[in-house]
């Protein structure tokens, strides 16, 4: 997991300068006397972002990865009712 961390910072801090770029240009920002309150804002978002989408992201893509390698492994025939069961195939 703890590569899946390092993706997910990784990823926050591209966004995160991304955005910081945009917002320096921003109109909003530049007629704000609170420019500093828009920044933490921003950048409490972005943890939340972390937290909620990518942490849970990164998690469904790990355990996808499982799921692949376990039905790669496993015989045709035992796998297709599972596949039934969870609407997979029709």
């Amino acid at each position: 997991m703890t590569d899946a961390d390092k993706l997910a910072n990784a990823m926050i801090a591209d966004l995160r300068d991304d955005l910081i770029d945009r917002l320096d240009g921003s109109v909003l920002v530049k007629a704000s006397d609170s420019a500093d309150l828009l920044y933490s804002q921003f950048a409490s978002q972005l943890e939340m972002v972390k937290r909620d989408y990518l942490d849970t992201l990164l998690c469904q893509l790990a355990l996808s990865v499982v799921a692949v390698v376990c039905l790669e492994s496993a015989d045709p025939d035992e796998a297709r009712p599972m596949l039934e069961q969870l609407g997979l195939l029709a």
